[in-house]
């Protein structure tokens, strides 16, 4: 559970940086437009929208000096973070949450009931639309009109199948369906209008078909759907709609003669005449319009011009710099992301190697306090040099060794030393056996101390003078052999 969590948790801040990104993007196409209103053909500014749908869906983008977010913040999408601080987040983290983490939490609550809402309601609106034009519909059996569909069809080019029906319960002409398309025709508009102002409909709704309107409006409210909580967003589909509507008018009369085009015009009027807003379905093309719209589309025609090319560079100049622009994200510094990513380790890491380290040294403390002397424990066995006293415990004192160590010099045993370490006595050299010579007597290992962790020097005791070395009497050489002259022992 903790997991699914983490990984919603991520893809909301991954939507909520791309809708901010998108935000910025759609302000950048409206600056576009309004500078070059006049300069730019309604299809470039149709496609300028199309950036918007791309940044939604593009999961990364390239890194740019020239993109716009390395002047703007906004918030960073899911960023790789080092194997360590990513293990220590997740060791930590899911013990103690903070008020910003449930607050964050209950955000993603409240985006994914929005979500099931929003998308609920376009899957009744379409199924309930749907099922009520499969029983409310006709198939049209005019054979002029079917023969005149067929030739706008012909002549854009259009070699998908449509089926072209008849209803009462609509008031515009509405193109539907993604894979069978239909165009349904309010029966009002098929009987009152003339054959060539209906050629002009089907050119227009052909338009919609050529360029896959349907499909595009389709994607565009699955991500309205996803990010339903940017009031952007809402707002810049309504402007794509208004352009695609456009841009469809700009492709329909390309196909018609110089002298049809105000009569193009004409025909929008008589059909706005008696509007009537449509109940908005996903994905449904249909021809709508307010005044300014109307005005827009009337001006549109009026000024329309085949083969523009100049208009035509231009739009594509002003695609590429917003693509450069807001479709890449910011110049990343290398050295400042490593330090970001060495912040995000977890303070919990650093207190629990704090404590490991106040452990340590209290397990040293009490191993030092706990060793017993070298001689044994007791009043019997203790040793008056080992036993030191002990230093403070708040300044525990720093055993230093001698620079040099004093040299082993033979001494008397003392009685009130304890028994000497058991070490091997370094052999003395000897002359060679001799009935007369005795050997001399061996002098007694001294005694090394040992030193405590935490504990002083000790004291080191003052060698016993010296006796010095008896001189053994020299041997008579034998008769038969010579005698080895003897050594004096050291």
């Amino acid at each position: 559970m903790n997991r699914t969590i983490e990984l919603l948790t991520n893809l909301f801040h991954w939507i909520v940086s791309v809708s901010a990104m998108a935000a910025v993007t759609v302000a950048l196409i409206l600056l576009m437009q309004r500078i070059l209103h006049k300069r730019m053909k309604p299809r470039w500014q149709y496609l300028l929208w199309l950036l918007v749908v791309v940044r939604l869906i593009l999961p990364w983008g390239p890194e740019s000096e020239i993109s716009i977010f390395n002047w703007i913040s906004y918030p960073d999408p899911v960023h790789e973070i080092e194997p360590a601080a990513q293990e220590a987040a997740n060791e930590g983290l899911v013990h103690s949450e903070s008020a910003k983490d449930i607050f964050y939490r209950y955000v993603l609550y409240i985006w994914l009931l929005g979500i099931g809402v929003f998308g609920t309601y376009a899957i009744v609106v379409h199924r309930t639309f749907s099922l009520q034009m499969s029983k409310e519909t006709d198939a049209i059996t005019d054979a002029g009109v079917i023969q005149l569909f067929a030739q706008c069809r012909k002549r854009m080019s259009v070699h998908k199948p449509i089926m072209l029906l008849v209803s009462d319960r609509i008031a515009v002409p509405t193109l539907c369906g993604w894979m069978r398309p239909r165009l349904i025709m309010p029966r009002t508009v098929l009987n009152g209008l003339k054959p060539e102002q209906l050629r002009h409909i089907f050119l227009h709704e052909l338009a919609h078909c050529k360029r896959n309107d349907i499909g595009i409006n389709w994607l565009m409210q699955v991500l309205l759907i996803i990010h339903w909580f940017n009031p952007i967003l809402w707002y810049a589909y309504l402007r794509m709609r208004e352009d695609q509507e456009l841009a469809s008018d700009a492709l329909a009369l390309s196909y018609l003669e110089a002298d049809q085009r105000d009569k193009y015009g004409y025909t929008l009027i008589q059909l706005l005449e008696n509007y009537v807003r449509p109940l908005s379905v996903p994905g449904n093309v249909h021809l709508s319009g307010s005044k300014l719209q109307l005005k827009r589309r009337i001006m549109m025609i009026k000024q329309f011009q085949t083969n523009s090319y100049r208009y035509s560079f231009v739009g594509l100049a002003a695609i590429l710099l917003i693509s450069g622009c807001s479709l890449t994200n910011a110049k990343v510094d290398t050295n400042r992301a490593q330090l970001s990513n060495t912040a995000t380790v977890d303070q919990k890491t650093i207190a629990t190697a704090d404590t490991n380290s106040a452990a340590k040294e209290s397990d040293t403390k009490s191993q030092s306090e706990s060793v017993p002397a070298p001689g044994g424990t007791g009043a019997a066995g203790t040793s008056p040099v080992l036993d030191a006293p002990s230093a403070p415990e708040s300044k525990p004192a720093q055993a230093t060794l001698p620079a040099a160590e004093p040299k082993q010099v033979p001494v008397a045993p003392s009685a009130s030393e304890s028994k000497p370490t058991q070490a091997k006595p370094v052999p003395l050299p000897v002359a060679p056996s001799s009935p007369e010579s005795k050997p001399a007597p061996a002098a007694p290992t001294p005694v090394v101390p040992k030193l405590e962790p935490n504990g002083p020097l000790p004291a080191v005791p003052k060698p016993a003078p010296t006796t010095p070395p008896v001189a053994e009497p020299k041997l008579e050489p034998k008769p038969t052999q010579a005698a080895p002259t003897a050594k004096q022992s050291s």
